[in-house]
């Protein structure tokens, strides 16, 4: 975890500028953990939300959402794109 991570975050990060820059570095956290992780533990089955899915399949879905979340709408078509592209490698 970042030495700056705070427990009460939710409250101290207000400003748009912040909480862009907090997204941007979690969703680099996940896409760096997603290419250093091996493909055993890619592979492992997990339950989740009463949902079965795969470790790879959990990072994919944290990407794609985050991509989704952070553009506007106009860019939506733009997401499910890369989804796909990054659902195939």
């Amino acid at each position: 975890m970042p030495a700056d991570l705070k427990e009460d975050m939710e409250k101290t990060v207000t400003s748009k500028p912040e909480v862009i820059n907090w997204l941007k570095r979690s969703l680099d956290a996940v896409r760096e953990a997603h290419l250093t992780a091996k493909p055993n533990d890619l592979e492992r089955k997990v339950h989740i939300a009463d949902r079965d899915a795969t470790v790879d399949g959990m990072y994919l879905r944290i990407i794609c959402s985050c991509q989704r979340t952070h553009g506007a709408a106009d860019r939506v078509r733009a997401h499910d794109w890369r989804c796909a592209a990054l659902a195939k490698s």
